[in-house]
């Protein structure tokens, strides 16, 4: 089977590179040949590496043309067009999120495509009814791939509710390559609790965060936050920043910026607890964070929100610690519990990493994807 995942461009350390990577490499070891697109770069033509074993990666942009690489949409356009053509009768094409032209390029006579959708399509949505019927419309469209992979049960409902074939449907939840996490964890550096992401406020509650750390570091002065990521907008950052200066803990609170993804496994693995305040949101309902993976993968103690599925792996003190969503005083209080319990945490994160190593592995969700893209369509 030869499977082709298109992407926009490489945007490294974030997650839906991250789960494209880790779908890659589990397809290629369940014997497909696999191949990455990148039709685009950043706007530094940054270099980069992928590295592998059976996934080739074609980065289109290479064969720019001088008007190409001054303007990223003439490259972009020019090399979905290149793309387009590079398809091959019997091919398996997937495409992450519900990228219209991406789709578009890859539906052509003799391709099989497939589609996976991780937020519900109403997140963003201001625009009342009228911009929700707009969206159900364009949802349908999806009626013509050969497959759609989402990433919860309520996603999966909504998509058959408006007439998306649930034969052609598949729940493939987070899952994370926790090889990744395999490293030796430094006990010389000062306590801190961590959270990485995107930094945002709708999506991962990193205001409710920064308030419960600040309850917290009154009886905890020792411990700092780090918060590891780029800021989703610069309004972002300004509401941020100012909260930490009206709490008092701006000298405690860390940010670290955008790091590669080869350090943000290092400043996970070295965190003594690891961080999602997730608000109780559609967004929330419908996806599951892969972060989530990621913390259980370094055995650190987690304390998470209970919000959309993940109460149904997460079992509050057993494999990690759930707490109130939208309420700072509860997720400081389930803060303090760990760093007061901390020999009793630490047993709860073994079992989280024993979870991530098994309900959330890239093997198990790669074969889910291996599976619908088998079927006869």
């Amino acid at each position: 089977m030869n499977v082709i995942f298109v992407c926009r461009r490489f945007c490294p350390g974030e997650a839906w590179t991250n789960r494209i990577l880790a779908y890659a490499k589990g397809l290629a070891e369940l014997g497909c040949e696999v191949e990455l697109y990148y039709l685009i770069t950043d706007n530094n033509r940054t270099p980069y590496t992928i590295s592998i074993s059976g996934v080739s990666v074609i980065d289109m942009w290479k064969y720019d043309n001088i008007l190409e690489r001054r303007w990223r949409i003439f490259s972009y356009l020019r090399n979905l067009y290149r793309f387009r053509r590079s398809l091959k009768n019997g091919d398996k094409v997937f495409v992450y999120g519900n990228e219209t032209n991406l789709i578009k390029a890859s539906l052509r006579h003799g391709v099989d495509v497939y589609v996976e959708i991780t937020e519900h399509p109403y997140k963003d949505n201001k625009k009342g009814e009228r911009g929700e019927a707009k969206i159900d419309k364009k949802s349908k469209k999806l009626n013509r791939i050969n497959g759609l992979a989402v990433i919860s049960h309520k996603l999966r409902d909504y998509f058959k509710s408006v007439g998306i074939d649930e034969n052609k449907m598949v729940i493939s939840n987070m899952f994370v390559d926790s090889q990744r996490f395999n490293i030796n964890k430094d006990y010389t550096v000062e306590p801190y609790i961590a959270y990485c992401g995107i930094i945002s406020v709708d999506k991962d509650g990193v205001d409710t965060l920064i308030k419960a750390f600040a309850i917290f570091h009154k009886d905890h002065p020792d411990y700092k936050l780090y918060i590891i990521g780029r800021f989703g907008t610069e309004e972002v950052r300004r509401t941020l920043e100012q909260l930490i200066d009206e709490q008092g803990v701006g000298t405690s609170v860390v940010f670290t910026g955008q790091v590669t993804p080869e350090e943000m496994p290092k400043l996970l693995v070295n965190a003594s607890v690891l961080a999602l305040a997730r608000p109780n949101n559609l967004q929330a309902q419908s996806g599951f964070p892969t972060k989530l993976g990621e913390y259980l993968s370094t055995g650190n103690p987690a304390v998470v929100t209970a919000v959309g599925e993940i109460p149904l792996f997460i079992k509050d003190g057993y494999n990690a610690f759930l707490s109130e969503p939208d309420n700072p005083e509860a997720f400081a209080k389930k803060l303090c519990y760990v760093a007061d319990n901390y020999e009793e945490a630490k047993e709860v994160g073994k079992r989280g990493k024993e979870l991530a190593e098994t309900d959330f592995s890239y093997k198990s969700q790669s074969k889910v994807l291996f599976e619908l893209m088998s079927r006869k369509s």
